[in-house]
Parts: structure tokens; C-alpha cells; sequence
């Protein structure tokens, strides 16, 4: 079976275009702590809202490090990753703007919304309840 990071970065190349800026051109690689303490490494390069992705451990614009187990949570929407930052439990290194861009990637937690939609609903229920007003007052009593 493999882990919610395995499958990040394996689908990454598919997903990346539709959710990143794609007029940047930027590094970012991720150190994740096995539990047998060795490490993964996952070098990211983005250009033009394209990544590529490889195993290597390179200079990069922005680093993160923290325990593989960290970040499948992270990945699966059950930790969010500024929260992970605040707690100590990951650490970054250089520009943390580009990894706040990156965790678009990142499942949204569970029951989560796109604020947008619920003032789009909001709109249209008021929008009919206007309407509705607008046509029960031109009634003929």
C-alpha cells in the first residue's frame, strides 16, 4: 500500500497546472524522517506551473523537514501545515511563502469549504427570497 506522500508526489505532475501560479519559476525540497531514522528526500522544481519531481537532495529555494509520519498527515488534510510549524513539528528553511503556495496541494480537512461557494449560495437564496418579495407585493389583492 503506499503512503498519502507517495501518492502526492506521484500525482503531482497531473495536479500541479490546475492549482499552482503558473508564472513561477521555483524549488522546494522536502526531508521527511523515516521511522527506522534514515531519510526520503522528494526534490521539487516548478516551471511555469509545471513540477518535476525527483528523489534527489539538492539546493532548493525552500526546504521542509519533519517525520514522514508529520507529513502524510499533513497530505491527508488531518494536520495543517502552519498549525505542524507552530507545534515545532516541521521546520523550514528559506522562502515559507513558496511552501503556502505548495500546500494547495494538500487535501482540505474533512468537512471543509471553499468560503466562496457559501456566498455564492448565500447570494442566490437571497436573490429568490427578493424575487418572491418583488412578486407578492404585484398581486392583486
Amino acid at each position: 500500500m503506499t503512503s498519502p506522500t507517495d501518492e502526492l508526489f506521484d500525482r503531482l505532475a497531473e495536479r500541479g497546472p490546475a492549482r499552482l501560479p503558473r508564472r513561477l519559476d521555483w524549488t522546494v525540497r522536502f526531508e521527511l524522517e523515516r521511522p527506522d531514522g534514515g531519510m526520503d528526500y522528494w526534490f521539487v522544481r516548478f516551471q511555469d506551473g509545471t513540477p518535476h519531481v525527483s528523489r534527489e537532495r539538492r539546493d532548493a529555494d525552500c526546504v521542509l523537514h519533519c517525520t514522514r509520519e508529520v507529513f502524510d498527515r499533513i497530505v491527508e488534510g488531518k494536520v495543517q501545515l502552519v498549525s505542524a510549524m507552530l507545534r515545532n513539528e516541521v521546520s523550514i528553511e528559506g522562502y515559507l511563502l513558496l511552501l503556502l503556495i505548495f500546500r494547495r496541494m494538500f487535501e482540505p480537512p474533512a468537512g471543509a469549504h471553499d468560503p466562496r461557494d457559501l456566498t455564492r449560495r448565500r447570494r442566490a437564496a437571497a436573490s429568490a427570497t427578493a424575487a418572491e418579495s418583488a412578486g407578492a407585493s404585484t398581486l392583486p389583492s
